[in-house]
């Protein structure tokens, strides 16, 4: 899962979302120094926000894996074809802040960060 991101604040977090939740259909391209940004669906992107998931309570974090599977429904459900998939910005930090929602991303397998470059809307992908 894509989790080293953090954002520089001032004042009181609200406790009711510790989540950086996308918008299902965003497309997100890597930058040079690492980071993923919005961009058209148009524009040569890796990333596809395919939506959110939310965790079941649990006594402890279940772990990276139990988190992508999670977001498996997400993108079966947004894009038909073989297609890689994961969880953004989550990871056990998030997990201990209380937070149990997930934006779930899509992509081809490739070389940017484990993701392909590709344009157009994956949500379109057939086969």
């Amino acid at each position: 899962a894509v989790a080293d991101a953090t954002l520089p604040m001032t004042g009181r977090a609200d406790p009711s979302i510790q989540a950086l939740l996308l918008p299902t259909g965003q497309c997100r391209a890597y930058q040079p120094d690492g980071d993923s940004t919005p961009v058209g669906c148009d524009q040569p992107h890796q990333l596809e926000v395919a939506g959110t998931v939310r965790l079941p309570d649990a006594p402890s974090y279940p772990g990276e894996g139990a988190v992508d599977d999670a977001c498996a429904g997400v993108a079966r459900a947004y894009a038909a074809g073989t297609l890689s998939y994961s969880a953004l910005f989550y990871d056990e930090r998030s997990w201990a802040a209380g937070t149990r929602d997930v934006t779930c991303v899509v992509g081809v397998a490739g070389d940017v960060y484990g993701w392909g470059t590709r344009t157009g809307s994956l949500a379109a992908v057939t086969s």
